[in-house]
């Protein structure tokens, strides 16, 4: 009896972590995959199929937390209490782990549906699968040993408790642990919405921001090439991004690229273009905003050439609190050695720093922006329309899908 209570404890206590890291990923995705350029969880999260993943605004993930702690509770009872509770408690594990596996079979279609399979999800529905199936084999051992069915020992379990002191007390404490876990796991869920609010955009604002880009010019003009780019290179949405790298509201943007990049997945790609506001290297502007920005212009411009701006911009932008007042070759080597890549591609990094390579590609971006009369950053292109500063991602997002309906 006892290797099936501690096996079935031990698997709750995985899929209670488990369960736990899928309500942060598909709820708060940001929380566990800050870094990330593409966050499937993120599509899921903003789609219509969010909605399935939750009850009465309750996470499905927080629901199944709440079944494994209580599977638990009542197996280490059953542990302590022995006699007749092992009995009690396998018939009553039988439905709880039922709904779980449930929960996590539709939490697995949708994801499987919205982004792509999950690794974790998978996990989760396997944990589950053995989870379900070692409960029925504990149950029927114990039912042919104790010839009680499961319908007539769940039905005893509700009966009056008569003078059955040790059964009053199981059901009181059971029903006290039930009201303060669930009180716990909504409280945790209510916190942590606290400190990952979401943005609510009235329809005004929404409206206003809307008529003023589509009342706008239409610009043309002939860019250069640039590598710095996020994406699918085939996206039916391209959006142009002027932008200096140590700029604190082109670091929020770029969170802004990682939302519209996981949300709407190959139909859109960014294209950045330098626009440093240093006079080391850019004429346009009177005075220096950002000291060495041309300098991260240039390790950004270098990390594109190499085919490592993926890597290296995850890391930069990590740690762009940190470098952000007082950048250098040395902090830029330090990102770089972030990334995890070889000391070979460390020296070719540097050498290319120490370099003219990037130079002229960051002074034909800054051509373009004179002619495009570009004076601040980000300074951002929606089909040749202009937005300056960052909006809301909630009204990027609905452009973009403003804009995809007409393609």
């Amino acid at each position: 009896m006892k290797k099936y209570i501690y096996t079935l404890i031990g698997l709750s206590i995985i899929g209670t972590v488990l369960s736990a890291a899928m309500w942060l990923l598909i709820y708060y995705p940001n929380a566990l995959l800050g870094s990330e350029i593409y966050n499937p969880y993120i599509a899921i999260a903003s789609s219509a199929w969010s909605r399935i993943l939750s009850v009465i605004n309750i996470p499905l993930p927080v629901l199944s937390m709440f079944m494994y702690t209580y599977i638990i509770f009542i197996l280490l009872v059953a542990d302590y209490a022995k006699n007749r509770y092992p009995v009690f408690s396998a018939s009553l594990i039988i439905p709880f782990s039922g709904i779980v596996l449930l929960i996590n079979l539709v939490s697995f279609i949708v994801i499987s549906v919205t982004a792509a399979v999950s690794l974790l999800y998978a996990l989760s529905l396997v944990l589950n699968i053995a989870l379900f199936a070692i409960c029925v084999k504990f149950y029927f051992n114990l039912s042919i040993k104790n010839e009680r069915s499961l319908v007539r020992v769940i039905k005893n379990i509700f009966e009056n408790p008569g003078n059955n002191s040790d059964r009053r007390a199981a059901i009181a404490y059971s029903t006290l642990f039930v009201f303060l876990l669930a009180s716990t796991l909504v409280c945790a869920d209510y916190i942590v919405k606290l400190k990952n609010p979401v943005r609510s955009v009235s329809e005004k604002d929404m409206n206003t921001f809307m008529s003023n880009f589509y009342s706008s010019e239409i610009e043309s003009a002939e860019l250069p090439e640039s590598t710095i780019r996020f994406g699918n290179d085939e996206a039916k949405i391209t959006v142009i991004v002027f932008t200096d790298f140590l700029c604190g509201a082109c670091y929020n943007f770029y969170q802004t690229e990682k939302y519209i990049i996981s949300r709407f997945g190959e139909k859109v790609k960014f294209v950045s273009y330098h626009y440093p506001l240093d006079t080391n290297c850019n004429s346009n502007i009177d005075e220096t905003v950002y000291v060495n920005s041309c300098l991260a212009s240039k390790t950004i411009q270098t990390a594109a050439d190499m085919g490592i701006l993926d890597k290296f911009i995850i890391h930069y932008f990590k740690s762009h609190r940190e470098i952000s007042h007082d950048y250098s070759l040395d902090k830029a080597l330090m990102v770089f050695d972030q990334t995890g890549l070889g000391k070979e591609q460390r020296k070719a990094f540097e050498e290319a720093l120490n370099s003219t390579e990037a130079d002229s590609k960051i002074s034909a971006h800054l051509k373009a922006a004179a002619e495009m009369k570009i004076d601040g950053t980000p300074t951002i292109f929606i089909n040749g329309r202009k937005i300056s500063g960052v909006p809301p991602k909630e009204m990027l997002e609905a452009l973009i899908a403003k804009e995809l309906e007409g393609k």
